[in-house]
């Protein structure tokens, strides 16, 4: 079902139901984008969530989270492959629909809808307008593993932007089965790529893009687990970057939270 509702305000808060054949839906809260001159922007920001590989743990954690404007996807919104090729849900009933890789438009729908039947990715949703994106983010020119054309990884000097990267919301990282090797790779990762500032390569999460004319902070949470459904996070780090500048600046603690709305309660 798609609604392209006409008349509505920018910069307002609308709450919406649906009702079919005499049953309810919960209520849902959105949001319109602000017209003119914006003076704050809050976005969380995911990547990457596959279905069997655990629970969106991220996606309930971001529905506890009034104060946000939109979240970002920035891609893997679901994956296609058939159960096993790319995390095996047998043990938490998480098997991708249908068991194949999926190629048809009704395969498609059919996957979609799964995912959408996840109850954490309804509560985000019930919460949040979701922005998806196709996950190309470059900003450097030919950039790669040891830096990017006529750049300067100190003062940033040649790049025309500085990047943030969010962590899977349940794909793994390129050490979540080997975390004792994470931290020897980490600085060797870091010593060879010095335009990098902050990396893990082990946890999933999320980050809140928090924006101001002035500057832009991106502040890092890591979840406690995918193996049962938990809203146990943690913040790790947060890099801000000011208006008219290319590099990054490591910052005390992350951005408060704005409290402008209560979280709306869901009923079975």
């Amino acid at each position: 079902m798609k609604v392209d509702p006409p008349g509505l305000r920018p910069g307002t808060t609308y709450y919406y139901q649906f009702a079919a054949l005499d049953t309810s839906s919960p209520i849902g809260r959105t949001k319109t984008l602000r017209a003119g001159r914006v003076d704050h922007v809050r976005l969380a920001v995911v990547s990457c969530s596959n279905l069997p590989y655990g629970y969106f743990n991220v996606y309930r954690c971001l529905a506890e989270q009034p104060d946000l404007d939109a979240v970002l996807h920035l891609g893997d919104y679901f994956y296609e492959y058939p159960n096993g090729q790319y995390g095996d849900g047998t043990a938490l009933d998480r098997v991708p629909r249908p068991d194949k890789e999926i190629v048809t438009l009704e395969d498609y729908r059919i996957r979609h809808a799964q995912y959408k039947a996840d109850i954490d990715s309804q509560a985000m949703l019930q919460q949040h307008p979701l922005i998806a994106v196709w996950d190309d983010h470059e900003s450097a020119n030919n950039s790669w593993m040891g830096g990017a054309n006529n750049h300067d990884p100190v003062s940033g000097r040649g790049s025309l932007a500085v990047e943030f990267v969010t962590p899977a919301v349940r794909s793994p990282s390129q050490f979540t089965t080997r975390p004792d090797e994470a931290d020897a790779a980490r600085e060797a990762r870091l010593a060879a790529s010095p335009h990098i500032k902050f990396l893990d390569q082990v946890h999933r999460g999320y980050f809140i893009l928090d924006v101001t004319p002035e500057r832009a902070q991106a502040d890092w949470y890591f979840i406690e687990t995918i193996a049962e459904r938990s809203n146990v996070q943690r913040f790790v780090a947060g890099y801000f970057t000011r208006s008219g500048a290319n590099a990054l600046t490591k910052a005390d603690g992350p951005v408060a939270s704005r409290r402008r709305a209560a979280a709306l309660t869901r009923h079975a």
